[in-house]
């Protein structure tokens, strides 16, 4: 598997795409998917041939000094 690879199966998948057009429209300064996520995504490509499963848990990582911890507990309940 190549790089090439991995980016053409992520944007060929629609729910893997959701995902970062969410985190995208969250516009925060400096925000990663945790690489579980990624780890997952793989697995199951390579392992049965099904790709992101977004039953699974999906882990957010950000800072963004002008948003207290309250604000974001509120945005996460607005994303489930």
């Amino acid at each position: 598997m190549t790089e090439d690879d991995l980016r053409a199966w992520i944007l060929a998948d629609k729910d893997f795409m959701a995902l970062l057009q969410i985190v995208e429209a969250q516009q925060l300064p400096d925000a990663w998917v945790a690489a579980g996520c990624l780890r997952n995504f793989i697995w199951n490509k390579l392992a049965y041939g099904t790709g992101f499963d977004k039953t699974t848990d999906i882990d957010l990582v950000f800072f963004d000094a002008n948003r207290s911890y309250q604000d974001s507990l509120e945005n996460e309940k607005n994303l489930k």
